[in-house]
């Protein structure tokens, strides 16, 4: 499976886990809401959870099974919520860029005022049936009896120097035009001498569950404090955007993916005559003792094919190899150093011939370290790098103990690095030998002193003296 279809569905995994307790809540408040505002947001918090229930199911369906209906439908849910947030991103912007609140001198409090927020805005609270369910939102919420209970026992210029909140500072007492006297943080009284043009002045009473929520300046309260939170809100909203996008964008490679897969699969199956992937239709089947029959029938996958696997990372492309052994055919070495590794190398063959076993030592020692690293990745390059390294170290001409000691610990290690690089297949006995090569050196004392190479020419030096071979 491809990454962006385990990513997407891994995504959409998560947001299927997400949407349950969403749900959840929504039944919840559905059932065990103490007030109308609680009982008002069950549903749309049940819609939320099952639509993201929904979508998630068709994008963790649709990636994991390459169902391009899915992932199309999964898609185009996807573009339209995008397009939906980024336009209600905006407006909200634009209708609460206007209206603040008018710093009062030698008061921590603003005022506030209607007009100085968005005609839209306004519209919305301006409407009786609107505003009283905001109304008794707010009366529930006891914004105003807390109120009451933090500023009870302070004094009157106590009082002033408080920095109220937008809603505290409209609803809860009255205007400063007004000319009220203060009782309390709930109780004012007009001193009958004082006429203002404000409307709220009339609106204030000092019933609990009245106050000022009937005022102007309770409203425009409400939308400065709507206008603060979505400030907040923006931030999260705009990264959601982002999210949201480079989802979108991978899942356009899943559904492409799935699409193409699809295209390739779709006249092909595992036996008749749609057997071969390649040649679909045009197989060469025939039909003998009632069974398809596949004579003379042999094909390989083209280059680039999906069904065709990669190269491994340890693999050389032809032209690379090419490379490595033109770069092996220029090089010269002192007498009696190394055979002439330059002639062995069949540069349009791509392959070695005529190599004797001490040529191999001196390639992976001493050659391979420099003509590798530019055409094989770094993590390959770095474990054949110790493996030479390791040999070098232990076919020196002097060793110490507590060097060999690190050679078994080291050989352990670059091992370990081939098993993560090299099928099974690699790993025969001759490979785990190097295990044991350092304990041997521990026993027995230098590699020089024991190996072949000088037996075996010796032995060559020989046969050209004699005609029977046999005979030595």
């Amino acid at each position: 499976m491809r990454i962006s279809n385990n990513l997407v569905g891994l995504l959409n995994f998560i947001t299927f886990l997400l949407s349950i307790p969403i749900v959840v809540a929504g039944v919840w408040l559905s059932k065990q809401g103490s007030t109308e505002c609680e009982k008002f947001l069950d549903k749309p918090i049940i819609i939320l959870g099952g639509f993201l229930m929904l979508v998630s199911l068709a994008g963790l369906i649709g990636a994991c099974c390459r169902v391009s209906w899915l992932l199309w439908v999964y898609l185009l849910v996807m573009f339209l919520l995008i397009v939906v947030l980024f336009a209600v991103t905006i407006f909200a912007f634009a209708v609460t860029n206007k209206g603040a609140g008018k710093v009062l001198s030698g008061k921590g409090y603003k005022e506030y005022r209607l007009g100085d927020y968005s005609q839209w805005l306004q519209k919305r609270v301006n409407s009786t049936k609107n505003w009283n369910k905001i109304k008794s939102c707010l009366i529930d919420s006891k914004v105003c009896s807390s109120f009451k209970d933090k500023y009870a026992n302070e004094t009157l210029q106590a009082f002033y120097s408080e920095h109220l909140s937008a809603l505290q500072a409209g609803c809860c007492k009255p205007s400063d035009d007004c000319g009220f006297t203060y009782e309390s943080p709930i109780s004012w009284t007009s001193n009958g001498t004082t006429v203002s043009s404000n409307p709220d002045c009339s609106a204030w009473q000092n019933n609990e569950k009245v106050l000022c929520f009937n005022c102007q300046s309770c409203k425009a309260g409400l939308l400065d404090n709507i206008k603060s939170n979505w400030k907040k809100t923006a931030i999260v909203n705009i990264v959601f955007l982002i999210f949201l996008i480079v989802v979108y964008s991978v899942g356009c490679c899943a559904f492409r993916n799935s699409r193409r897969d699809n295209e390739y699969w779709k006249q092909w199956s595992t036996k008749g005559y749609y057997a071969c992937p390649i040649c679909k239709k045009d197989t060469t089947s025939s039909w003998h003792a009632g069974k398809f029959c596949y004579l003379r029938h042999p094909r390989w996958l083209p280059d680039g094919d999906i069904a065709r696997k990669k190269l491994a990372s340890f693999s050389v492309k032809p032209e690379k190899r090419k490379e490595f052994l033109q770069f092996l055919s220029f090089i010269k070495f002192p007498d009696r150093y190394a055979s002439n590794i330059g002639h062995c190398a069949n540069v349009d063959g791509g392959k070695f011939f005529g190599l004797k076993s001490h040529d191999y030592h001196v390639i992976l020692q001493r050659l391979l370290l420099v003509g590798i690293r530019h055409l094989l990745p770094e993590d390959v390059v770095k474990s054949i790098m110790l493996l030479a390294r390791y040999f070098s170290q232990l076919t020196a001409r002097s060793l110490r103990k507590s060097n060999v000691k690190q050679l078994c610990d080291d050989i352990i290690e670059v091992l370990c690095k081939f098993e993560q690089i090299f099928p099974p297949a690699f790993f025969a006995s001759m490979i785990h030998v190097m295990i044991h090569l350092p304990d041997k050196a521990l026993l027995v004392g230098l590699v020089n002193y024991r190996w072949m190479y000088p037996i075996k020419r010796y032995i060559i030096a020989i046969n050209t003296l004699v005609h029977d071979v046999c005979t030595i």
